[in-house]
């Protein structure tokens, strides 16, 4: 059985494109539209990888103000039995912009769409690498009614006017 030593897997509520890098190579190879719970298997030929780079897929882009890719996270370590967690900043594709026009002024930017954070938590095991994509926070409502509620920074909502609900 031959198989890729290396798969991503999305651990996130929305579909996500992966960028792979390597110096060897003319540019990043992109993967599109990984689901969420999906394990994306690399193919062989991009499996020696040696950094990597995530967004929000299609429509969920949208969702985080036309999120632009993450910075590359090293996605193979010379070692074995690895385990790294790193937190990712996919900036809002107006975020980058904003801030350089502030900033140039000598101000600074406080943008309403901060784009999306998540976590990636790197596994590598014998000659396997294992890349997850996940939320900072899970709800899990164990409750036998309806749970309502919205996420904030600081006194603004992150999502105006949007209540979700968990059965």
């Amino acid at each position: 059985e031959i198989r890729s030593t290396m798969h991503v897997r999305n651990r996130l509520p929305f579909a996500v494109s992966v960028a792979l890098f390597n110096s060897a190579w003319a540019r990043d190879a992109e993967f599109y539209d990984i689901a969420p719970g999906a394990v994306f298997h690399v193919p062989l030929l991009y499996a020696y990888a040696t950094k990597l780079r995530v967004r929000p897929a299609g429509g969920a882009g949208a969702r985080f103000g036309g999120a632009a890719f993450s910075e590359y996270v090293p996605c193979n370590q010379h070692t074995q039995d690895f385990y790294q967690v790193r937190d990712l900043i996919c900036p809002a594709a107006h975020a980058a912009a904003e801030r350089e026009e502030t900033e140039g002024r000598g101000g600074s930017s406080d943008s309403s769409s901060p784009g999306l954070r998540c976590r990636s938590l790197l596994e590598q095991v014998g000659g396997s690498i294992s890349v997850s994509f996940m939320p900072y926070v899970r709800v899990l409502n164990t409750l036998f009614s309806e749970l309502h509620f919205i996420c904030c920074r600081g006194n603004r909502p992150m999502e105006a006017q949007t209540h979700w609900t968990v059965k």
